[in-house]
């Protein structure tokens, strides 16, 4: 098994198919993962926020801070 050719992982093949999917311009759709992404860079405020300790929010970091999340700048910027 290859984790890295995960194919449920591939943000750019899950926003051209959920165009049609959702029925969603790619305008509407592009300002929809920029809500997204905005909503996921103050993760750590929030964790912090809400009681988690510094190692808490270390571990928790792989899940916000990751490849797939530049691929997914990259298409709406």
């Amino acid at each position: 098994i290859d984790l890295n050719d995960d194919p449920t992982a591939d943000i750019k093949k899950h926003f051209e198919t959920g165009l049609a999917f959702y029925r969603l311009t790619k305008d509407r759709a592009s300002q929809t993962l920029a809500e997204i992404l905005g909503a996921i860079s103050r993760w750590r405020a929030v964790a912090s926020r809400h009681g988690l300790d510094a190692d808490e929010i270390q571990r928790m970091a792989p899940a916000f801070e990751n490849h797939r999340h530049d691929d997914a700048r990259e298409m709406i910027f």
